[in-house]
């Protein structure tokens, strides 16, 4: 069975990351959470987990990276990439965390497929052949967030 591979890296605003995530992915796949350093003292990614867990993804784990530079994200995805191969996993990068240039990591490992959540409008963008190649626009179908959830994403 295929699983799908998401790996997000942590951020202050967990709602980017787990609505793309809730709309793709299927109890049985796999989420890992890169964290910076500021974003594991500050426990950015334990909301975020414990509501995927809430909603039946109990498969995560999470990385903490060394620095917060591109180098050391991408030699992390590297390593999740050897971790969990192809055909057994399909990796999908959630390019909403973390900062603008950590993005630039999906340039380096083009084959990842990649989600981009947008709020104006609300829905995201796929790119299931990666970066370079042609995504488009879906609308929001399937996930079921409710206020508590969007509360406990933002630490109430």
């Amino acid at each position: 069975m295929l699983r799908n591979l998401f790996i997000a890296i942590s951020t202050g605003q967990n709602i980017a990351n787990i609505l793309p995530i809730l709309e793709r992915a299927q109890p049985h796949d796999r989420v890992i959470w890169l964290e910076s350093p500021l974003a594991s003292n500050r426990r950015w990614s334990e909301s975020a987990s414990t509501v995927l867990r809430q909603h039946g993804f109990i498969h995560q784990e999470h990385r903490r990276l060394d620095s917060e530079d591109i180098a050391c994200l991408a030699n992390s995805i590297h390593q999740l990439l050897k971790l969990y191969p192809k055909p057994a996993y399909f990796p999908i990068f959630i390019a909403n965390g973390g900062t603008k240039l950590q993005a630039l990591a999906t340039y380096i490992h083009p084959e990842l497929a990649l989600l981009y959540s947008l709020d104006r409008p609300c829905a995201y963008e796929w790119y299931p052949k990666g970066i370079l190649h042609t995504g488009e626009r879906l609308t929001y179908q399937r996930h079921k967030l409710d206020l508590d959830d969007i509360l406990q994403l933002r630490g109430m």
